[in-house]
């Protein structure tokens, strides 16, 4: 069972950006996508090893011309680690499902080129099955060419092709989906600021502001090759104002907690709880990730009442209910106090790096794709991206169905000690920043369209 957690940095969800449109399937992201597909994929694979215990890869989802552009590189390592996450649950002593890392190893060990899964060619993704030592691949795949081209067709097929090392294939039934699910747009307000820092200091960022491109409020940042190997850290402000939307515009709303998922080259800010032994470095969907809480300004949060929550819905549970560590735990409740004489307060958060634990941290580390935290999960991509997902409390005053419509390589341990608490919030976040990053080295197109500086 995957534990939800949000951390406070020590001094230390329903639907805000959902796409209203009908779709076949009532998935609202790549999580719920995979809730719906697990069984049947489980079913496929368990009725062609009836008598033995398969070892099964997941991919990552390509597009309609099985490639994985930056404009749907999110979702599609989103998708690959919850049906990792979601299959080792549901066929636990059934088959074993490699883990991200556990599958990148495969290949490195037998020195195998992972060119060789190709979506449209089963028979020589087969044989790199064999030279892999694997007995089944889950390859989903989005009928877009992009994330834009996905908006524009108002709806996006999605299949699931499992292939099997004796050449053999299977497909559940293709299911379609909102747009949403592989597209949710970025949003900036004035609300927060997101710096990356290196040596204290800010680099600068550009903005796309073509409303047309599939990019419009995508930041990028160019990096000079001399970073390579060099340490960075992330910065975000609560400023506590404007309301992130209408609603939002009450007495209560200055006061408000934000619970917030940091994603580096796709892979979670924090070693996560993902099926394994042990937390690992883990793609996920920020939803189902750790998160980082950010109070008002001169404020801190501290730990209060406790609080006994449903892990699986993240909601509070029913007066009266016993944490059993699994599926009911026991938090304390996020609490507002005032910081400590000449301390800081909690509203500006320095995230060094990949959190290992309530102490420490890993650094974050500029580095070639292939040294990437990504690559060491089994993915690599020319353009890094970071993106940033804030989640807000929801408060009584709220009214209710609020709706709108490189790389990176964990480095030394560093000390960033945190500890854990609740608060209920909406499901989805209410604005999403997304950097994209690379060194001016590296060639080929700028992934923002006719970029802009950007301040806030």
């Amino acid at each position: 069972m995957r534990t939800y957690r949000l951390l406070a940095v020590a001094v230390m969800a329903l639907g805000l950006l959902a796409s209203s449109a009908r779709a076949v399937d009532p998935a609202q992201d790549t999580s719920d996508l995979a809730d719906s597909q697990v069984g049947d994929l489980v079913a496929k694979i368990k009725a062609k090893f009836a008598t033995a215990t398969p070892t099964v890869a997941v991919f990552p989802a390509a597009n309609k011309s099985g490639q994985v552009p930056s404009s749907l590189a999110e979702p599609a390592l989103t998708l690959q680690g919850e049906l990792i996450f979601k299959l080792r649950i549901k066929a636990q002593g059934q088959m074993f499902v490699l883990s991200k890392a556990a599958l990148l190893n495969a290949f490195k060990s037998n020195s195998v080129a992972p060119q060789g899964i190709d979506i449209a060619n089963v028979a020589l993704t087969a044989d790199t099955l064999k030279d892999i030592k694997v007995n089944a691949a889950i390859q989903p795949q989005f009928g877009v060419a992009s994330g834009s081209e996905a908006v524009a067709a108002g709806e996006v097929k999605v299949s699931f092709t499992i292939v099997f090392k004796d050449g053999a294939s299977d497909q559940p039934q293709p299911v379609t989906v909102d747009p949403v699910v592989v597209q949710q747009p970025s949003r900036l307000t004035k609300r927060f600021n997101v710096e990356i820092l290196v040596g204290g200091q800010p680099l600068p960022l550009q903005i796309g502001k073509d409303p047309d491109s599939g990019q419009f409020d995508v930041l990028f940042l160019e990096l000079d090759s001399s970073l390579k190997g060099k340490e960075y850290q992330i910065r975000i402000t609560n400023r506590g104002k404007p309301p992130e939307f209408p609603g939002f515009n009450h007495a209560s709303d200055p006061q408000r907690l934000y619970a917030v998922a940091v994603m580096v080259d796709g892979v979670s800010s924090f070693l996560e709880q993902v099926g394994g032994s042990q937390p690992e470095l883990a793609v996920l969907h920020p939803k189902n990730a750790t998160k980082w809480v950010f109070s008002p300004p001169a404020s801190v949060v501290v730990p209060g009442d406790p609080v006994v929550v449903d892990v699986q819905k993240d909601e509070e549970a029913p007066a009266g209910t016993t944490a059993d560590g699994v599926k009911f735990v026991q938090f304390s409740r996020a609490k507002l106090a005032p910081p400590p004489a000449g301390g800081k307060d909690g509203s500006v958060v320095t995230i060094p790096g990949f959190q290992e634990n309530l102490q420490t941290a890993r650094a974050f580390t500029f580095a070639e794709a292939n040294e990437s935290a990504a690559a060491l999960v089994g993915v690599t991509n020319d353009v890094g991206m970071i993106a940033i997902h804030f989640y807000p409390e929801k408060m009584g005053l709220d009214p209710p169905n609020i709706q709108a419509n490189a790389g990176t390589k964990p480095g030394r341990v560093v000390d960033n000690p945190v500890f854990p608490v609740w608060f209920p919030k909406y499901r989805n976040p209410g604005e999403v920043w997304r950097i994209f990053y690379r060194f001016k080295d590296g060639g080929g197109p700028n992934p923002v369209t006719n970029p802009q500086p950007f301040t806030n």
